[in-house]
C-alpha cells in the first residue's frame, strides 16, 4: 500500500481541522483490525480519500485513493474520483488513465464519458475528446453539459455552425 502522508490542515477552520484529524484516527484504527477483507480496507481508504479530496487536500486524498482502487479494482467510484482529482490538479493525462479505467467498469457512464472528454481536450486530444463526448451525447442526448463539451470539441474543429447548434440546445435544455 502506498502510505498516506498526514496533511497539513492549517489553513482550515478548527472544525475541519477536528473532523479531518478524527476521520484519519478512525480510518486507521480501522486498518489495524485484524482480519479484515481488502473491500473493507479499500472502502476505509476510499473514504478517508473522499474526505481529504472535498477539503482540496489533492496530496492526502491521492494516496488513499489508489489504495482504494488497488484493494477494490472492482469499484467504479474510486478511479473516477480520482480522475477528478487528478483534473482538479491540473493533471489531465492522469485524469485520462482514470477516467478510462472507471469506463472499463461501466462503459456506459455519462459523466465519465464527459469528463474523459473534456481531459482530452485539455490535453489537445480532439479526436479522442470527439470519441467520448459523441458517446456520452449517444447516450443523454438532452444532458446540457455534454451539449456544451461536445460544442468545445466542435469548436476545435472549427465548426462554428455546428458549434453555436449545440451551445443553442444546451441553452435551451438547461433549467432557468
Amino acid at each position: 500500500m502506498v502510505g498516506a502522508p498526514e496533511p497539513d490542515l492549517g489553513d482550515l477552520s478548527t472544525q475541519s481541522q477536528e473532523q479531518l484529524a478524527g476521520k484519519r484516527r478512525a480510518t486507521e484504527s480501522v486498518l489495524s483490525t485484524e482480519g479484515l477483507t481488502n473491500s473493507q480496507r479499500g472502502f476505509a481508504y476510499g473514504d478517508l480519500a473522499r474526505h481529504y479530496h472535498a477539503y482540496e487536500l489533492f496530496d492526502a486524498a491521492e494516496p488513499a485513493y489508489v489504495n482504494a482502487v488497488a484493494l477494490q479494482p472492482e469499484r467504479f467510484d474510486w478511479p473516477y474520483l480520482l480522475g477528478h482529482l487528478h483534473r482538479q490538479a491540473e493533471r489531465p493525462d492522469e485524469a485520462v488513465e482514470q477516467f478510462g479505467r472507471a469506463l472499463e467498469l461501466d462503459p456506459e457512464h455519462v459523466p465519465a464519458l464527459r469528463w474523459l472528454a473534456e481531459a482530452h481536450l485539455t490535453l489537445g486530444e480532439v479526436d479522442q475528446a470527439e470519441s467520448a463526448a459523441s458517446r456520452a451525447l449517444a447516450a443523454h442526448p438532452d444532458s446540457p453539459a455534454v451539449l456544451i463539451t461536445m460544442a468545445k470539441v466542435t469548436a476545435e474543429r472549427g465548426e462554428h455552425e455546428r458549434t453555436v447548434e449545440l451551445l443553442e440546445r444546451a441553452r435551451s435544455l438547461a433549467p432557468e
